[in-house]
């Protein structure tokens, strides 16, 4: 971690927004005071000596800063893909899920794998059980699903932990089954793209018919539940502008605990089905916008390349020595499937389950991973570099990408910069600085927002 940067600066309409993130300092300065932070000279308008903190503070070490993962493969966080297959068609799908054939994990498989993960935990002293269910869609497998939430709840009572258990769902299922999940489960990702003009443009089932009607009847049954619920919706051209009026609409509509809007990410299924990734600048508005809304209910809003609050090298399971148990037995580090590491020249694999054994995990392959989170040369001057983390690993800033800022760049880096103005009581500078299209370009594509590295002047 020698020599990452820890001092940024971005433009912000006629200031600047310094930050160091790994010294919990953010400030917005005049430009007076920016060239003086840089030349390390003193400034006129420091009168509280504001700026002598801030230059106490780039001189200073670090007060928390993330490494790698050392010593012995230590996971906290178990998935189950019970299988690839799907019951629904979406439009957007790069998970192959409309295409995959409904191959179950055995349930030998499964109940190796959380009795490995039970006794682990054990070991480490640890007294909480975090068990992911993923898929295609998790609860097709609606045998293997029962076998594995209740194995996981014996082997916890059985070993004193406290077990924790979410899934990511598309909703479509029985009124049974959705009880039973609001009984059994503690947490829901469900995906719900809106209303039904978006609901069910993207995301049909496989037999082509509507789905919003059985997806609603599912979140409000979930909602009654009284489990932690995130209505998930990925934002296209056609529905970024309504964000506002959907973030309403399910908060008058549902009980989300969470609302998690996720831009489209183009591929080829997107193309076919005519569908546009949101423009980066209309995104980042509206979701500062339904922000506001969502708080003002007391709901959380998230988009996933902002949501830490603290330091972190990875936004995703990966690095973290997490095992996501594929249907083959395979483990592996990352959700996605092998062929879209492969196409990327990566290799996110761990081990493999040992039916009546557990997990072999290969430790060369887990040190792979953990040191594949430390350099990526698209963020090394982007402030966000510590808090997006590079966002995934295999779509964005996989082996040898271009340096080049994207569409995903661009948003994330006007949502990091309005929420630390947020914090700053700045809310009236992110109405001006969303409102200015040009400030607004200036501050995704600045060039290098390293404070004095050399590479670009401020002030």
């Amino acid at each position: 971690m020698t020599g990452r940067a820890s001092h940024f600066a971005v433009p912000i309409l006629d200031r600047w927004l310094v930050h160091f993130p790994l010294h919990r300092v953010s400030a917005l300065v005049d430009r007076a005071a920016m060239h003086a932070l840089v030349a390390a000279e003193p400034s006129r308008s420091d009168r509280d000596g504001h700026l002598l903190s801030l230059r106490r503070d780039l001189a200073s070490p670090p007060v928390r800063q993330p490494a790698p993962r050392t010593g012995p493969f230590d996971p906290s966080y178990l998935v189950i893909v019970t299988t690839r297959g799907c019951n629904i068609n979406c439009v957007y799908c790069d998970f192959g899920g409309p295409t995959s054939k409904k191959v179950y994990m055995d349930p030998a498989i499964a109940v190796s794998a959380i009795d490995w993960m039970a006794d682990h935990l054990v070991a480490r002293g640890r007294t909480r059980y975090f068990l992911h269910l993923f898929g295609g869609e998790p609860l097709i497998a609606g045998d293997l699903v029962d076998i594995v939430v209740h194995r996981m709840r014996h082997v916890c009572a059985a070993r004193g932990l406290t077990p924790f258990i979410d899934v990511s769902t598309n909703g479509v299922m029985t009124l049974e089954r959705a009880t039973w999940v609001g009984r059994f489960l503690d947490s829901v990702v469900l995906s719900l793209d809106g209303p039904p003009e978006f609901q069910n443009r993207n995301r049909p089932g496989n037999n082509g018919r509507d789905t919003f009607e059985v997806v609603d009847r599912t979140a409000r049954c979930l909602s009654s539940a009284g489990i932690e619920l995130c209505l998930r919706a990925c934002v296209t051209r056609e529905s970024v502008l309504r964000m506002p009026e959907m973030t309403r609409w399910m908060i008058e509509s549902y009980s989300p605990s969470v609302i998690n809007f996720e831009p489209l990410t183009e591929n080829d299924s997107t193309a076919g089905a005519g569908l546009d990734a949101a423009d980066p600048f209309a995104y980042a508005r509206m979701w500062m916008a339904s922000r506001r809304i969502a708080d003002a209910s007391g709901v959380r809003l998230v988009y996933s390349a902002t949501e830490s609050d603290v330091p972190r090298l990875s936004s995703c399971p990966v690095g973290s020595d997490a095992v996501v148990i594929t249907p083959d037995g395979a483990a592996n580090g990352c959700y996605l499937q092998p062929e879209d590491w492969v196409k990327r020249g990566m290799d996110m694999t761990l081990g493999r389950v040992s039916v009546g054994q557990g997990i072999e995990i290969r430790p060369e392959q887990a040190e792979h991973l953990r040191r594949m989170i430390i350099d990526k040369p698209r963020c090394r001057g982007c402030f966000c570099q510590w808090s997006c983390a590079g966002g995934c690993h295999v779509s964005n800033t996989y082996l040898n990408c271009p340096e080049e800022y994207t569409d995903f760049c661009f948003q994330t880096r006007l949502i990091t910069a309005c929420l630390l103005l947020e914090d700053l009581g700045e809310s009236a500078t992110v109405d001006a600085l969303l409102d200015d299209a040009e400030a607004m370009k200036r501050l995704v594509s600045h060039p290098w927002d390293v404070i004095g590295a050399g590479e670009h002047q401020h002030g």
